[in-house]
């Protein structure tokens, strides 16, 4: 039965494919920084954000360090993909252990190797919002009293004056461990220092590490990204000094140094103005935000056929086979490979009490790939898919729509879709049904599914065949959080950004153009995974058997996507015929075709 395969979340049409050609192949070297052969095992953990306890039981169990947390790894690379720190209480422990590990690994012969992820940087740039109170009070020992009364007595002169309000109110501001903490993660203060040594992404033999992904910087940067990155935390802390030292910014308190920037007068002074013009700039560097590596997203949530370009030329240009990425939590809290194994998502969720999740560490061991997880401490291999809506992989949410029990059943009008509660291993899962034969067009949607399967669109939520009440139709899985576009527009839903809009467009413009569907509106466009991830449902009016795009269609500056040009350049007949011959007939599949050529043709 025709089920979508893996789906990740839809990223730009960056057309990377060619880059490899663009950028020459990176030549692994000992010299060259941040890349690292070794013949030892590596092991790499994942987002351990302030998760002490469990970061010691994992280093345990895959034997890097002993009963008294002493590194017993000898000769072995052990990566850390970053944001080591906030959200849990045990940050500074995390930061301390490790940090003292690096020295003991690199005098056995092995190497703890770091990459910075986002709240790294987040805290280097005095973003603190995600630092919870038991991380300030591992600081307030080392907080002075004249330290915090000289806070307070600025703080209390711009509040106009000593009251119980304003002390209760500074206090609320800034809790014990403040300004110790503050200090501790500045530029020159001990944890500031090292985090600023660190990089954004490493290659060990043919395997790259790094926090959120591979963008298109990547492709084109390579691991030179890494100077770049240190640069702009460079320019960015020297820009500072001069604002605090010009009266821009405040000297006290960098917490909200971004924003006191932008909202500020512009300074008189000409060099002040252009300082501080230049500090905003160096704040938005692409090396630190949404489109560089420490928070992309695309890898993981982005439709492949839109982002396998882009991962494949950072690939070839950093010289590397796989890359293997935190940042994003798998649905399951399971390690999973995606992109038949390009990439692997190591995130499974180690603050337990935040994320659900537990503790995993990918083993590399003479090229092979094993797991270890801890609570239960079991090993095995990395699981393949991505796991879905339900915390399911397509395979099983297939699995589910075929033999699930049927709990209640809503039937429409002959014209809508049936809505079908069922109920799998413990999961109650949503669908609808579109019954064959009717005006619902069960036959259509099961052609839409297999076909969007066919060119790995990811488009059509996973659809099955099945019988209902007698019934032949086309069972379809509604997507949980899913929003239609006419429900966005009315609630005033933003887009999340993860995944841009318009590639998914161009992709939908065209599988609709090939597919003859006159039925798309607001209503059956539906956006899921936080309001980034395109869907299409009610394909139940498509294939039609004009084989001329109908009058008026304008395809003028439409962009086919390449992932999706090549998929239609491979498609033959009798691949057609396979797929999509039990749904529509020859005329049906002759006619769709020859659209197929139009498309390609441009006109």
């Amino acid at each position: 039965m025709p089920v979508r395969k893996q789906t990740q979340r839809g990223v730009r049409n960056l057309l990377l494919a060619v880059a490899a050609a663009c950028f020459p192949l990176a030549v692994a070297s000992a010299q060259e920084p941040w890349r690292f052969a070794t013949d030892s095992r590596v092991v790499a953990f994942a987002d351990v954000h302030g998760a002490y306890d469990e970061l010691v039981a994992l280093l345990r169990t895959t034997g890097v360090i002993d009963a008294e947390l002493k590194w017993v790894g000898g000769e072995a690379h052990v990566v850390s993909l970053g944001d080591l720190i906030d959200r849990g209480g045990g940050s500074r422990a995390v930061l301390d252990l490790v940090m003292r590990l690096q020295g003991e690994a690199e005098s056995a012969g092995g190497r703890l190797h770091v990459v910075l992820g986002n709240h790294e940087v987040m805290n280097l740039l005095a973003d603190w919002r995600y630092v919870v109170g038991a991380d300030y009070e591992a600081f307030a020992a080392d907080e002075t009293q004249s330290e915090r009364g000289a806070a307070y007595e600025a703080h209390a002169a711009a509040a106009g004056g000593d009251s119980p309000a304003t002390r209760a109110a500074f206090d609320g501001a800034y809790p014990r461990g403040y300004f110790a903490r503050q200090a501790a993660f500045a530029p020159t203060g001990r944890y500031g220092r090292w985090l600023r040594t660190l990089p954004a992404l490493i290659v060990v033999n043919d395997t790259a590490y790094v926090h959120g992904g591979l963008p298109r910087v990547v492709a084109e940067q390579g691991l030179e990204i890494n100077e770049r990155l240190h640069a702009d935390l460079d320019r960015y802390f020297g820009l500072r000094d001069r604002l605090v030292a010009g009266g821009v910014l405040p000297a006290v308190d960098r917490r909200r140094d971004g924003e006191a920037a932008r909202a500020a007068a512009p300074p008189v002074d000409p060099a002040l103005r252009e300082a501080r013009d230049a500090f905003v700039a160096a704040a938005d560097a692409v090396e630190l935000g949404p489109d560089g590596p420490l928070w992309y997203r695309g890898s993981i949530y982005c439709k492949p056929i839109l982002e396998r370009p882009t991962l494949e030329a950072a690939l070839a240009r950093l010289g590397a086979t796989r890359v293997v990425v935190g940042h994003t939590p798998t649905g399951d809290r399971r390690v999973r490979a995606l992109y038949d194994g390009k990439l692997v998502a190591l995130d499974t969720g180690m603050l337990a009490d935040y994320f659900y999740g537990r503790s995993a560490a990918l083993l590399v061991d003479r090229g092979a790939f094993e797991v270890q997880y801890v609570e239960p401490a079991v090993r095995g291999a990395v699981e393949s898919g991505r796991a879905l809506e339900y915390r399911r992989t397509a395979q099983d949410l297939g699995a589910a729509l075929e033999r699930g029990d049927i709990v209640e059943v809503q039937k429409g009008s002959s014209s809508e879709p049936w809505r079908v509660a069922l109920r799998h291993d413990g999961a109650d899962i949503g669908a609808l049904f579109y019954p064959r034969g009717s005006d619902a067009g069960g036959d259509f949607e099961l052609a839409a599914a297999a076909f969007d399967d066919l060119l790995g669109t990811d488009l059509v939520e996973p659809t099955v065949a099945r019988t209902i009440e007698g019934q032949a139709g086309a069972l379809q899985l509604r997507s949980p959080d899913g929003v239609s576009d006419r429900d966005r527009v009315a609630r005033r839903l933003p887009f999340s950004g993860w995944c841009p809009i318009e590639p998914q467009l161009e992709l939908m413009y065209t599988f609709d153009l090939l597919t003859l569907n006159r039925n798309r509106t607001g209503a059956n466009v539906v956006f899921g995974n936080d309001v980034t991830d395109l869907m299409l449902i009610d394909n139940g009016r498509a294939f039609g058997t004009e084989r001329a795009m109908p009058a008026g269609v304008e395809r003028r500056g439409l962009e086919i996507p390449l992932g999706m040009r090549e998929a239609l350049v491979a498609l033959d007949e009798q691949r057609l015929r396979a797929a999509l011959g039990v749904w529509l007939d020859a005329r049906r599949i002759e006619a769709l075709l020859a659209r197929r050529t139009q498309l390609l043709r441009g006109r």
